[in-house]
């Protein structure tokens, strides 16, 4: 319902507020304002394995992005979440100057999170994520885009590997599949992944869109892509597919040119 909506921006609103602790990275930049770190709580995550003991606590940057405004409903600019490989952190997509330059600027509309999620999180852990984070205010909870990286694709990769009601909670929250070589989707089968894209093009909300993106020099992400332009890029809406593969660049493509990175991400992010 909207009134329960707007009373829980609100609420959030003020956490946000009180939540703003501001990185030393971002005091060397203009937009530190915009800036926000801290973490959240996850009480039931498995991370793989059958039980959790205790709760778990993950780190995030925020960039905001436009200001909510509580009149007006939900945001309408893109949030995005940023996920990480193996070998990384939340601290490689703010060092590469990739969060300031897609969300820190002031005039900006897109909203970037990019969070220490393990890369054992499974859809289930993301779901979990998505719902505390937007029960936390840092995000809106409206479908956002999910951006992959290699081993942290898994958690995509075993929503796409459930029945179809775990498919569909998962589509629920996302709007956009960024994944950036991730070698496990390589482990699903053609038909599962053809069912779930078939399932993804038939949502209330609109149809889910992918990129696909690769560096030219990793010949395992290429076959990621590849295998995605033949499912997702076959039953997909036309207009919902897209690949990329950056020249020159290694696995982790977008620190090698993060630039590109950037303006490739936010065309298809933002309504052209």
């Amino acid at each position: 319902g909207g009134s329960m909506a707007s009373s829980l921006q609100t609420k959030n609103e003020e956490k946000i507020s009180a939540a703003i602790v501001t990185s030393t990275t971002a005091n060397k930049s203009n937009h530190s304002k915009n800036l926000t770190k801290g973490s959240i709580q996850l009480t039931e995550a498995s991370f793989g394995t059958s039980s959790s003991s205790s709760a778990i606590d993950v780190e995030y940057y925020h960039y905001y992005g436009a200001k909510v405004d509580n009149d007006k409903g939900p945001p309408s600019f893109p949030e995005i979440l940023f996920l990480h490989g193996a070998k990384f952190s939340k601290e490689d997509w703010l060092q590469s100057g990739i969060l300031e330059k897609l969300c820190g600027a002031e005039t900006d509309t897109v909203s970037c999170t990019a969070l220490d999620l393990s890369v054992r999180a499974n859809a289930n852990d993301l779901i979990l994520t998505f719902r505390t984070l937007r029960d936390n205010g840092i995000i809106s909870g409206k479908p956002l885009f999910v951006v992959t990286p290699s081993a942290s694709g898994n958690a995509i990769v075993t929503g796409i590997n459930q029945q179809e009601k775990e498919q569909k909670q998962l589509l629920s929250m996302m709007k956009g599949w960024i994944p950036v070589a991730p070698g496990s989707v390589l482990s699903l089968q053609t038909k599962t992944l053809k069912e779930f894209f078939s399932l993804a093009a038939k949502q209330e909300n609109g149809s889910l869109s992918v990129l696909a993106i690769n560096g030219s020099k990793d010949s395992n992400g290429a076959k990621v892509t590849k295998l995605l332009v033949e499912t997702a890029g076959e039953v997909l809406p036309a207009n919902h597919f897209q690949q990329f593969e950056q020249e020159g660049a290694g696995h982790p493509s977008y620190l090698d040119k993060p630039d590109e990175f950037v303006e490739v991400v936010r065309s298809f992010v933002l309504p052209q």
